[in-house]
């Protein structure tokens, strides 16, 4: 019988780590029934890998546009993450499936500075006035996606990628913020349960 939910994770590459942690998120993804994705090859960002910028493999986020075809809810996680193995199912504790959960990174960094350049380059100036009263920048290392958000992932504009990707610091992850500001996509936190940063 097909799940409702899946997991989804980015593990390209040789990291000795990659084995512990694709047992580690087997073990949680049977213990709350969803189903585990790992994306090992590249496709998106394969126009991008020689640059060797930092956070290139996170463009292969974009295939939850298609996992969000086949289930309810995609929870996508970094693959540098453990799970606790008492850790509660997230699906359960979050259960409102009209917005994105994520952690609000911006309450313990101030990112302004980083989202300011990415919207400068992308010459979007009007938003600039909103970055500093909003204090919010999400982390990306743990998303959790329902149905409804496939428009965000149709927002996504590689030529709008490609100008920011070589200036931007955690340019992919700042790049999700500016879609957020820009379309006003609705975003519940996470707390740190779920996110230890």
């Amino acid at each position: 019988m097909k799940k409702k939910y899946a997991i989804f994770t980015i593990m390209i590459g040789k990291n000795k780590s990659y084995s512990y942690v694709e047992n580690n998120f087997a073990y949680y993804a049977k213990k709350i029934d969803a189903d585990l994705i790992i994306c090992k090859e590249e496709n998106f960002s394969k126009s991008y890998s020689s640059s060797k910028t930092y956070g290139v493999f996170g463009l292969e986020r974009i295939q939850i546009l298609d996992l969000l075809n086949h289930y309810e809810r995609v929870l996508c996680l970094d693959s540098d993450i453990i799970i606790h193995p008492e850790a509660p199912n997230i699906f359960e504790n979050y259960p409102d499936d009209n917005c994105m959960y994520l952690l609000n990174e911006g309450k313990i960094f101030d990112r302004s500075h980083i989202l300011e350049k990415n919207i400068q380059i992308l010459n979007e100036n009007e938003l600039l006035k909103h970055v500093h009263t909003r204090c919010k920048y999400y982390n990306v290392g743990v998303i959790l996606f329902s149905k409804k958000q496939r428009e965000f992932f149709e927002k996504i504009n590689f030529k709008e990628i490609e100008k920011i990707i070589f200036d931007v610091n955690y340019f992919e992850q700042t790049y999700f913020n500016y879609l957020f500001m820009k379309y006003n996509f609705e975003v519940k936190e996470l707390d740190h349960r779920f996110n230890w940063m």
